[in-house]
């Protein structure tokens, strides 16, 4: 585990710093060479979304970067973060590394919600069925990360520090760790 000093101390920003450098590099190198293959891309996932025919989503999908994730801009991330509900396994595993990488360097939690959302049905693990093990502890290093930061802030914010058990997002991402964990352990 991670310990952060305090918010006021003059170490605490290089600290949190050179954590989310550590991160970003550890999910890069996981993902690195991903190629969205025939996966469903950002804007065809849009299409998806809106409900447009199948002839406008793959107009859609020529858009769609298709061998560098890195590439993806994190103003699409943003715009487009709606898209991670509609991206089948070879989509999740090309696109997550940025939505991952925009969250960590923007303090968003974009990725959170489809880490953490009904992971025991069907649908779900056949999104993340083409992760392998090295993706999954990134994964996993990602949510302690988002973990760490609430609870820094519950500590340094003057909140009452238990009182982070009742935290939805809290929770959610302790149960996202237990998942993601146990998953590890079956590959």
């Amino acid at each position: 585990m991670i310990i952060v000093e305090n918010k006021h101390s003059k170490n605490y920003y290089c600290v949190k710093a050179l954590i989310r450098e550590k991160l970003i590099s550890e999910i890069k190198l996981a993902f690195k060479g991903v190629k969205l293959g025939n996966g469903v891309g950002l804007y065809e996932a849009m299409g998806i979304d809106d409900y447009l025919p199948r002839s406008e989503q793959l107009q859609l999908r020529l858009k769609d970067e298709k061998y560098y994730w890195s590439n993806i801009s994190f103003s699409n991330i943003q715009d487009r973060s709606s898209s991670l509900s509609f991206f089948d396994a070879e989509g999740m595993r090309f696109h997550l590394p940025q939505f991952m990488i925009y969250d960590i360097i923007s303090n968003h939690d974009t990725a959170l919600f489809t880490l953490s959302y009904k992971l025991d049905t069907l649908e779900s693990t056949n999104k993340f069925y083409l992760l392998n093990e090295t993706q999954i502890l990134a994964i996993i290093h990602y949510l302690d990360f988002l973990k760490i930061n609430l609870e820094t802030d519950y500590q340094n914010c003057a909140l009452n520090p238990s009182d982070i058990e009742e935290d939805m997002d809290y929770k959610k991402i302790i149960s996202a760790i237990k998942y993601w964990v146990s998953r590890l352990k079956r590959k």
